[in-house]
């Protein structure tokens, strides 16, 4: 079931352009590369990754010292249809 709370904290700017900028990475995406492409502070944006893991929308991946950031089957599909509804958005404007 759907909160506002869910809705609220999803569909945040800093959010959607958190997971494109995960679903969209050539590379391995990890939180200093967030906390750049978002242009927020650290502890914020660690704050929106722990938001998004707890979704169920992100998992973390251990590469020796680094913690790479990547998307569940669910966070891809989100990731997705965000993706799509912002192209549909653009195209249609008047």
């Amino acid at each position: 079931m759907i909160t506002k709370k869910f809705t609220k904290m999803l569909f945040n700017e800093k959010s959607i352009s958190f997971l494109l900028d995960i679903k969209n990475s050539k590379s391995d995406f990890y939180s200093s590369l967030a906390v750049k492409s978002n242009n927020c502070s650290y502890l914020h944006c660690m704050h929106l990754v722990m938001k998004l893991h707890n979704l169920g929308l992100i998992n973390f991946e251990k590469q020796g010292r680094k913690k790479i950031i990547i998307l569940t089957k669910i966070g891809e599909e989100v990731a997705n249809n965000i993706e799509s509804i912002k192209i549909l958005l653009e195209t249609n404007r008047i």
